[in-house]
């Protein structure tokens, strides 16, 4: 019998880790090239730095939430694992979960990870543009809007074999409790 490699604990701290260098990476690599590319003058600095962090925090805050939320089912079958044998169904059902999970994390990328940060990042831009505190253009919002869909592209891509390479192994555990249904050889 094949031992489930690592605790579920431990997996899940490991997803929390690359979920949030990949995620506070490639959001400082964003902002780095946006005040690089964008003339930011020193009366708008301390406005886009605040911006830009408050979206920074969101983002790793927003990551944080969904590994935890969408990982919660295989943590749960994981530590049953642990402390008792779990039926053929709950093997079963631990394969397609962790089967599926690199997909699931592109789908958190391009949801929890975005949508959040970005909405209240392009709003306060806005805001900051109508009451003159910013004198940005239509150039400004394309750079960003650039920097984000590159951004978050790649961040994904990378999360995910950086997720599939983690999960491999107790995927092999999964599979090799699992009935003859789930095997394909």
């Amino acid at each position: 019998m094949t031992q489930a490699p690592t605790s579920a604990k431990e997996i899940q701290i490991k997803l929390l880790r690359i979920g949030l260098i990949y995620g506070g990476g490639a959001f400082l690599l964003n902002g780095i090239l946006f005040f690089i590319m964008v003339a930011v003058t020193i009366s708008e600095l301390p406005l886009v730095s605040f911006m830009t962090v408050g979206a920074f925090v969101m983002v790793l805050v927003s990551d944080y939430i969904g590994i935890k939320l969408f990982f919660k089912p295989i943590y749960t079958h994981l530590q049953l694992a642990k402390q008792t044998t779990l039926s053929q169904e709950a093997y079963q059902d631990l394969y397609i979960r962790l089967l599926n999970y690199p997909i699931i994390t592109v789908f958190r990328i391009f949801t929890f990870h975005v949508l959040p940060p970005y909405i209240v990042l392009f709003v306060m831009a806005t805001y900051m543009i109508s009451i003159n505190l910013l004198g940005w253009s239509l150039v400004e919002y394309s750079i960003m809007a650039s920097l984000l869909v590159v951004g978050v592209a790649t961040h994904a891509v990378l999360e995910y074999f950086a997720v599939k390479r983690l999960i491999y192994p107790t995927l092999l555990y999964a599979y090799h409790h699992a009935s003859d249904c789930c095997r394909t050889d």
